[in-house]
């Protein structure tokens, strides 16, 4: 919803803020029919006027959203932290507001904790704080890199988790060149030692060489090359068995995207009903779930052919 949380907040992304925020939308997990926004926050640095923009936030939202449950979060990632840190409050001639948010300070976790947590995200804050503590310190802070990489191969995660840490650090972790260089070649020994899966492919050329020489002996260059040599060999074989693939997969996907279709439309329209009975106004449904209004429109006026009857009036927004 970050299209929306533009049109929302003017401010958003605008030149010098340094992180993007996310807007949510989700349903809750244990059963019950509610629609949720979350306002994420994540703050470098920020002053002590940024709880009361928090709440400024909550209203518009508020405003924009009538009747839908929002929640915010802030995840403060630098050194300095507002006094009042998630709480606002205003007081006037017997006025009173106090608007308190949810927070996370990077700075007071744990490391053990982080270290022993079974949570992809936990090494994504502990990469934060190893940013913190290092400063400009780039020997501590290319130690702190490599702990941090044997850290996620040992953590037990899978390889699509451990593949996306591992671009996570690469580029998070900054370092200059003479030390990035160091570290380079000391990840080759650590892969080396703790992995026997197959590679893990980076963004970053540099992972893919690397990569490439720990788990085939040589480097993305030659590897491509004598990819390329095996498959020319086979091409004129693979190229009668592809027509005809080609043919059965235009003839399976046409189904399975018919299939498909009537089950997602299906599925979307029961959504519609479930909303509508729950109270929820037609506008409503048009706006937080994105529907086509002839859509939703017909989706309820089906209820009443369900049931023999005839359509529910419509509910007034």
């Amino acid at each position: 919803m970050d299209k929306e949380l533009q049109k929302i907040f003017p401010d958003w992304g605008k030149e010098g803020r340094r992180y993007p925020d996310k807007l949510l939308k989700v349903f809750l997990k244990n059963g019950a029919l509610e629609f949720v926004l979350i306002h994420i926050e994540v703050e470098g640095k920020s002053g002590d006027d940024f709880p009361r923009r928090m709440f400024e936030y909550f209203l518009r939202l508020w405003d924009k959203y009538p009747g839908v449950n929002i929640t915010a979060l802030v995840i403060y990632t630098g050194e300095n932290v507002p006094v009042s840190y998630k709480t606002f409050r205003y007081e006037y001639a017997g006025t009173k507001i106090r608007f308190d948010f949810n927070a996370y300070v990077v700075k007071d976790q744990e490391e053990e904790e982080l270290i022993k947590s079974k949570n992809p995200f936990s090494k994504v804050i502990l990469a934060c704080l190893y940013i913190m503590r290092s400063k400009k310190d780039y020997d501590l802070r290319l130690a702190f890199k490599l702990k941090l990489i044997r850290i996620c191969l040992e953590s037990g995660f899978s390889q699509q988790e451990i593949r996306e840490l591992f671009i996570f650090v690469q580029f998070a972790i900054a370092l200059p060149a003479e030390k990035d260089e160091i570290y380079q070649s000391e990840i080759n020994n650590i892969i080396a030692e703790k992995m026997n899966t197959k590679p893990l492919i980076e963004t970053d050329p540099r992972g893919v060489d690397l990569v490439c020489k720990v788990f085939y002996g040589k480097s993305a260059e030659d590897f491509l090359k004598d990819f390329l040599e095996e498959k020319l060999k086979e091409q004129v074989k693979e190229k009668v068995e592809e027509q005809i693939k080609e043919k059965l997969k235009e003839q399976v996907e046409e189904q399975v995207k018919e299939k498909v279709g009537e089950q997602v439309e299906k599925r979307d329209k029961e959504h519609i009903i479930r909303l509508y009975k729950s109270g929820i106004t037609k506008d409503q449904i048009i706006k937080i779930m994105g529907f086509d209004k002839k859509f939703v429109e017909d989706s309820i006026k089906s209820i009443g052919k369900k049931n023999g009857k005839k359509s529910p009036p419509a509910k007034k927004d």
